[in-house]
Order: C-alpha cells, then structure tokens, then sequence
C-alpha cells in the first residue's frame, strides 16, 4: 500500500470518461485520466467521494453494504450515462449494466432521464425516471420506477406510468417507500401532486394535484450564490412544485415540500395510502409542520428531517418534534446541494448537482468551473453536530 493510501487519500481511476473517484486529497497521486485531487484542510467535515466532470449528478443512494450509486439526468446533449455504481476502485461503473445506459432502443427498456435513486431498507435500489429529455416532454414509455436487487444486481420490476399518472409536461422527481404496506410515493416537481403506487398490483394514483402544499409558493424569489433564478422561458421567478420527500416508517407520516417554498408539509401515511381504494379527501389530512426553507432533497433519519439548503451552501436538520432547524454543515462547495442519504455507518452523502450555474440560468453561458460532486459527512460529525452555526 503506497503511502497515499496509508494517509486516507487516493485517486481513483475512469471508466467510459464519467469522472473519477476520490476518496480524499494526495496532491501527488493522479493517474491517466484522474480528476486532480482538491485541497481539503484536515478541519472540513466533508470528504470527497466522487467527482463527474462532466455528468451534472442529481442522486445519491447506499446500500447497507456501502455500494454507492450516483445518478445523472439527460439535461443536455452532454449526457452519456443514467445510473452508475461508484466502486471502491474508482471506477464507475454503468448500474445495473450498460443496456439499461444505452442511449438508443425502445424506451420502456432503458433509462431515459434518471431524476433521482434510492436505497430502501431492504437493502433494493429504486430508480426514477422521469422520462422527460432535456425536460421537453415524458416521451412514451419513459416515465417508470425501475426495482433493481442489489444481491444479484438484475431488474426486478419495473412500473411504467402512463399519461394519466405521468402527463406530457410532468417531471417525476424523487421516491420513498413504505415497506411495511408495499407503497411507493413519488412527487413530480413539475406539474405538482404525489404519485402512490401499491408495489404489489402496481395500482398507482396522482393526489394532491391541486393541492397548494405541493405547488410553488407564489411571488417566492430563489437566490442561490448570488444567482436570482428566473425562468427564462416565462421570465419570471423561477418556481418548481413538489420535489423534495421523507417517510417517517415509526410516526406513519410522509413529509414533503416544494423546492420553491419554505414550508413543510405532512399527510399520515395510512391516509394516503386508503385514498387510492377510496374518496378519501387528503386536503384536509395535510398538515403544516414548519419553515425549513428552500430546499431540493429531503431524508428522515434518527428521527430528524435531513434537508439540502440550496440558498445557504448547507445542510440542515429539523426536528418535527420541537420544530427547531440546525445546520449540519455549511461549506461553499455545496453548489446547490442536490440529495442526501445516509450510509451503513450513518454518514451521510450530499450531491452538488450545481443547476444555478448552468446555461439555462446563465444567458446560455455555463458558469460551472468545478466537476459535480458527491461529499459525504463522517458519522462522527453527523452524531456530534450541528458543525457550523
């Protein structure tokens, strides 16, 4: 073991040019076509995993075994692979394999725009694809929730949304599940509204579609690292709808949010689960719980709500109990943090998906100078925080 590795640092290698793992900083240690490793003072609480220079990532998820997963939505013509396994050898490899990656074929049968991956507690992978291109349009076959067991790494089952559930104009974003009754939620961030499906006949309903918890808040401005994000197409405030989701498996409740939008919402998840059998009217089983601020991703665990602060450079937690919010960990390379999850040790993982530096916020210029991220939280500063006041 060279001296590098001895010293926690090391660069790992490329495969098919997505970027390089990084499991920490030796300024000498880069092979062909490694990513130069950063600088990082002994004192920060974030340690790099991973970088993708050119692949804008968006979701992170751990097994129980430490495997991590990374995903990269087809934003832009740039765009060369879905979902990724990122290997303790730095190799990163196509997830579950290279046909689901492939860029051309029927689209029921691969990967379109992957939004977001999540490991439940079964130790499964569950993918989203919102099966909107560069966010044009859910082509047909496109919007899907793939299963994939991570024991045997093949695609266990996969729940194709039709129009009803996934409108042209919609956008599937993120996922939790609910193992003790086998539902899947899901928000779209588009149009606004959840989307449940009973895993086990793969029955699924869109609720609360009209609901103002899931819609933008109105006349809210998003200012994110100087950068006041407005919509070039409706040259207004930019306003994105239901995004960020947590499930509370103890309390039986499903939290989630607008991204523009401070407040959080809750609805008991046996609620939300009879309403797909019946007229249950789930307005009126919303419930306000708090100003978290804006925020992309959300994750419950140990339970306090985990929630990426885009506008702060942070990650914050709230406790729904005594309704306080403390900051995690506040760092300038958080560049719109984007996911979080937690890991077999309780570290958590945080991408940096940088979305108000890309062209479309930017007169058609990028402004992104630095690779896209995933960092992770060692236990012991997720145990003993809040890190930064």
């Amino acid at each position: 073991m060279n001296a590098c590795v001895m010293n926690r640092w090391f660069v790992g290698g490329v495969a098919l040019g997505v970027g390089a793992l990084i499991l920490g900083g030796c300024a000498s240690a880069q092979r062909d076509g490694a990513v130069a490793p950063l600088t990082v003072t002994a004192s920060s609480p974030l340690d790099v995993v991973a970088e993708f220079p050119h692949q804008q990532v968006t979701g992170v998820a751990v097994s129980r075994a430490g495997r991590v997963f990374a995903n990269f939505p087809y934003w832009s013509d740039g765009h060369t692979v879905s979902v990724v396994e990122v290997r303790p050898d730095g190799v990163q490899q196509p997830y579950p394999n290279t046909d689901w990656n492939r860029k051309t074929g029927p689209e029921a049968e691969r990967f379109v725009c992957v939004q977001s991956v999540f490991v439940d507690e079964t130790d499964t992978l569950w993918i989203v694809d919102a099966g909107s291109p560069k966010q044009t349009g859910v082509v047909e076959g496109g919007a899907k929730l793939v299963k994939v067991n991570l024991a045997s790494n093949q695609v266990a089952q996969v729940i194709h949304f039709d129009r009803s559930l996934a409108p042209a104009q919609s956008y599937l974003n993120d996922v939790r599940i609910d193992l003790q009754n086998n539902f899947a939620f899901l928000t779209d961030s588009n149009l606004g509204a959840i989307l449940m499906v009973d895993l086990a006949n793969e029955q699924a309903k869109r609720v609360l579609e009209n609901d103002p918890s899931v819609k933008p808040e109105p006349n809210l401005q998003l200012t994110v690292d100087g950068t006041a994000l407005i919509d070039p197409e409706k040259q207004q405030p930019l306003a994105i709808a239901s995004d960020g989701i947590a499930l509370d498996p103890e309390g039986r409740w499903l939290y989630y949010k607008a991204l523009t939008g401070r407040m959080l919402y809750r609805v008991p998840l046996d609620d939300f689960e009879a309403s797909l059998r019946s007229d249950v009217d789930l307005s009126n089983r919303v419930e306000r719980v708090g100003q978290v601020g804006a925020s992309d991703g959300l994750a419950f665990h140990d339970g306090r709500i985990y929630v990426t602060a885009i506008e702060r450079d942070a990650v914050m937690r709230y406790d729904p109990a005594t309704q306080q919010s403390e900051v995690l960990v506040r760092d300038e390379r958080l560049k719109w943090p984007d996911s979080v999850a937690f890991g077999p040790d309780g570290a958590l993982y945080v991408t940096t998906s940088q979305i108000h530096l890309t062209p479309k916020f930017n007169r058609g210029a990028s402004r992104v100078e630095e690779p896209y991220r995933v960092f992770r939280v060692p236990r012991e500063e997720v145990a003993t925080g809040p890190l930064a006041e």
